[in-house]
C-alpha cells in the first residue's frame, strides 16, 4: 500500500511541477519571443513600400496577436501592438479600444498619451486632454509631446488646477 501511495505522491508532484514550468518558465518565454517578433514586425509596418504590404502586414500581426491574448493576457504589450496595427488600418476606433484594454492592464502614462493621441485623431479633443492630464501627472515631460500648442495650453491649466 506504501509503494501505491508514493506512486501516487510522486506522480502529483510530477503534474504539479510540469504546470508550475510551462506556467511559469515556458509561457512567459514565449509570449515574450512572440511579442518580441511583433514588435519588429511592426515597425516594419512604417517602412512598407507601399499601402497594399503595409496593410497585409499589420492585417497578419493582428491576426498573430489576437492569438497571443490567450497566452499573454497580463502583458500590456499585446494591446498596446495591437492598437498600434489598428491605427497603421486607420481603424482609430478599435485603436481606442486597445489603448483602454492597455490602460486596465497596467496605467501607465504613455499608453495615456497613446490614447490621446488616437483620440485626437478621432476630433475627441476634450476626451484626449483627459488622458493628456492623467498622463502628465505621471510624468511632466509628457507636456512636451502634445500634439498643438491649444492642448498643451489646455493640459497645463488641468495639471496646474488639480495641484
Amino acid at each position: 500500500m506504501r509503494v501505491l501511495a508514493r506512486g501516487a505522491a510522486v506522480i502529483a508532484t510530477s503534474i504539479l511541477c510540469g504546470w508550475a514550468f510551462v506556467h511559469w518558465v515556458y509561457n512567459p518565454l514565449a509570449c515574450n519571443a512572440a511579442i518580441t517578433d511583433l514588435t519588429r514586425r511592426t515597425a516594419l509596418i512604417t517602412d512598407s513600400p507601399g499601402d497594399y504590404q503595409r496593410i497585409a502586414r499589420a492585417r497578419r500581426n493582428i491576426e498573430a496577436l489576437h492569438e497571443l491574448r490567450a497566452m499573454c493576457p497580463m502583458d500590456v504589450r499585446v494591446p498596446m501592438l495591437l492598437a498600434a496595427n489598428e491605427e497603421a488600418l486607420g481603424r482609430l476606433d478599435d485603436a481606442v479600444r486597445s489603448y483602454r484594454d492597455a490602460l486596465n492592464t497596467g496605467p501607465r502614462p504613455e499608453i495615456q498619451a497613446a490614447l490621446g493621441d488616437a483620440l485626437i485623431q478621432l476630433g475627441r479633443t476634450e476626451e484626449a486632454v483627459e488622458q493628456y492630464v492623467t498622463a502628465a501627472r505621471f510624468n511632466p515631460n509628457m507636456l512636451e509631446l502634445l500634439p498643438s500648442e491649444e492642448v498643451r495650453r489646455r493640459v497645463e491649466e488641468r495639471v496646474r488646477a488639480g495641484h
